[in-house]
C-alpha cells in the first residue's frame, strides 16, 4: 500500500494569467504558495483485475484500456494509463481531501500529483520523481491528456510546494526570455491570512472554458481584466517586500472586483453574505480563491476569523510527498515505461 499527499495552493496575485492562451501571447505572472492543507491518495494493489476508484464517487472498471475509457474521472484514467496498467491483478485507489471538492484551491491538480507519485512508487526499480518532473507530468496528464481546462500554477505548487513568484513568457528589452521562478518569504504575511468557506462549491470548468475561449479570440474586456490582475500581482509583490500588508488587503479586494467584471457568474448571493460577515468581523480585504462559483475567500485580517470558521494558513515547504509505503505487493503491478 502506498499513501501520498500533495498540498493545495493559495494564489496571491496574477491568477488567470497562467493560461497558455494568455501567457504565450502576453506573458503571465503568478505569486502564491502551497499551504498545509492536502489531498491524500491511497493506492493498494489487489489480485482482482479491476480498477476500483473512490473519491466523491465510487467507480469500478476492468483493469484494461477499455475499462479506463469508462471512468468518469478522466484525470485518474489518464494518470493510470500514463504510468502503466497492471500486468496482473488490479488497483484500489482512494482519495481524501482536507477541503470539499471544487473548492477553488487546485484540488484536482493536487490529486493528479499525489496519484502519479503513488503509482510511480509501486515499483521499487522505477526512477523516482523529482518535483520538476512531477510538475511536468501532472500538467501533461491533466491539461493535455485529460483535456481539463486551466492554467499551470495548480500543478506547480502541488508538485513543488513553497512560496514563489513565477514569470511565464514575456521578453526583456534585450530580447531575453523572462520565464522562471523565484522564492519569496511570506512568513509574517501568512500569519494574517484566513480561508473562509463560502458555503457553496461549483465546478469552475465552464468558467475556465469561457476564459480560454475569450482569451484565444482576443476578447478586449477579458484581456483588459487579465492585464489588470497581472499588474495587481506586481504591486502586491512590491508591497510584500516593504511590509505594507494593509495595502495588500486593499489590492485583494480590487482583484476580486476585477474578477467580477471578467465573469459576473463568479459570485452568488450566498457568497456575498459570507463576504459581508468577514468584514463585520474585522477583515480588511479579501478575494475569492480559484475561478469562481464557490469555494473559499482568502481574507487578510489582523483579528482572528476563526470564530466564523476561518482557517489560519501556513506555507507548505515541500510539494507532493510519500507518506507511507508498506511491504512490496504480492503481484507485479505496473508495466515498464
Amino acid at each position: 500500500m502506498i499513501i501520498t499527499r500533495a498540498p493545495l495552493r493559495i494564489p496571491l496575485g496574477g491568477g488567470g494569467t497562467d493560461f497558455e492562451s494568455y501567457y504565450s501571447k502576453y506573458g503571465g505572472y503568478i505569486l502564491g504558495f502551497a499551504c498545509t492543507l492536502y489531498v491524500y491518495v491511497v493506492v493498494h494493489p489487489i489480485l482482482e483485475p479491476k480498477i476500483h476508484l473512490k473519491y466523491s464517487k465510487v467507480e469500478s472498471v476492468d483493469a484494461t484500456n477499455e475499462g479506463l475509457d469508462q471512468l468518469e474521472n478522466k484525470v485518474a484514467a489518464e494518470a493510470i494509463r500514463y504510468i502503466g496498467l497492471p500486468t496482473s491483478g488490479g488497483l484500489e485507489i482512494s482519495t481524501f481531501s482536507d477541503v470539499p471538492e471544487s473548492s477553488g484551491l487546485g484540488g484536482s491538480s493536487s490529486f493528479t500529483c499525489a496519484l502519479l507519485l503513488a503509482l510511480n512508487n509501486l515499483e521499487e526499480d522505477r526512477e523516482r520523481y523529482t518535483p520538476e518532473r512531477l510538475f511536468g507530468d501532472a500538467f501533461h496528464v491533466e491539461r493535455e491528456l485529460a483535456n481539463s481546462p486551466g492554467g499551470m500554477q495548480d500543478q506547480f505548487f502541488a508538485a513543488k510546494g513553497g512560496s514563489n513568484v513565477v514569470i511565464l513568457g514575456g521578453v526583456s528589452p534585450e530580447g531575453d526570455d523572462l520565464s522562471g521562478s523565484s522564492k519569496i518569504d511570506l512568513k509574517t504575511f501568512t500569519d494574517k491570512l484566513y480561508l473562509v468557506y463560502t458555503n457553496s462549491t461549483r465546478s469552475s470548468l465552464d468558467i475556465a472554458v469561457r476564459q480560454n475561449e475569450k482569451t484565444a479570440t482576443s476578447d478586449e474586456a477579458m484581456l483588459e481584466s487579465l492585464e489588470k490582475v497581472k499588474e495587481i500581482g506586481f504591486r502586491i509583490e512590491r508591497l510584500l517586500n516593504t511590509g505594507q500588508y494593509r495595502e495588500i488587503a486593499t489590492l485583494f479586494t480590487e482583484h476580486w472586483e476585477s474578477k467580477l467584471v471578467r465573469d459576473p457568474e463568479i459570485a452568488t448571493p450566498e457568497m456575498t453574505e459570507v463576504w459581508d460577515t468577514c468584514f463585520n468581523k474585522g477583515a480588511l480585504g479579501g478575494k475569492l480563491i480559484g475561478l469562481g462559483g464557490g469555494g473559499y475567500f482568502l481574507m487578510y485580517s489582523e483579528r482572528s476569523l476563526e470564530s466564523i470558521g476561518g482557517i489560519p494558513l501556513e506555507v507548505a515547504p515541500v510539494g507532493a510527498e510519500l507518506v507511507h509505503a508498506s511491504a512490496k505487493p504480492r503481484v507485479k503491478v505496473l508495466t515498464e515505461v
